[in-house]
């Protein structure tokens, strides 16, 4: 028990070396540069927590014209994604994803509701969305479910052995909300629900 005690604590204290020497390091390197950040290091720190953009769109028919684009999240959290919808310099974030349902289709159906709102359906008919006038999160829509008109999906395709994303329009593929569990009450636009979409493919 002694002789493991004093291992976990001679590890501790090569830990805390470690990470001394390479404070200073990085330390002596600013002063070295005149106080600027090493150019190479703040990129590679930078890009290592930003997220990756998936895929855009810009919805032409409403009047605002908003841009929605899918993220996902740094290493820190690699199976974080997140919408971004976008008016002019204005943005407003919207997490689509729930750790419930990772195992869950990709799939993320888009809608618009009347001219200022926007409605996205995560997998499982999880309704998220967004006000665009002002823009900012919203709870609750001005119209039901069923009167919605739907625009497209944010959705996950292999290209060899790399999964990419794009968005597919309605003019293109038939409204399809991906569906795994049975006896679940999920009312929204119960009509497309499927346990399974067709799969997308490149272009």
């Amino acid at each position: 028990m002694r002789q493991a005690k004093t291992s976990a604590r001679g590890i501790a204290i090569s830990l805390v070396l470690y990470l001394s020497l390479v404070f200073f390091v990085a330390s002596v390197s600013v002063v070295a540069l005149g106080g600027q950040f090493p150019h190479a290091l703040r990129e590679t720190i930078t890009n290592w927590f930003a997220p990756t953009e998936l895929s855009r769109t810009t919805i032409s028919s409403l009047t605002a014209k908003p841009t929605i684009t899918l993220y996902e999240g740094g290493r820190s959290s690699e199976y974080e994604r997140f919408v971004v919808v976008s008016i002019a310099d204005k943005t407003q974030r919207l997490d689509v994803f729930d750790p419930f349902w990772e195992s869950a289709p990709h799939r993320l159906s888009i809608y618009s509701v009347g001219d200022d709102q926007i409605a996205i359906l995560r997998p499982q008919a999880v309704r998220i969305g967004a006000s665009l006038s002002p823009l900012q999160r919203l709870e609750t829509f001005s119209l039901p479910a069923d009167r919605w008109i739907y625009l497209g999906a944010f959705d996950a395709f292999r290209d060899g052995r790399t999964e990419r994303w794009r968005f597919v329009g309605a003019e293109e593929q038939v409204e399809c909300i991906p569906i795994r569990m049975d006896g679940f009450d999920l009312s929204d636009r119960r009509e497309h629900h499927r346990k399974g979409c067709p799969l997308l493919t490149v272009r």
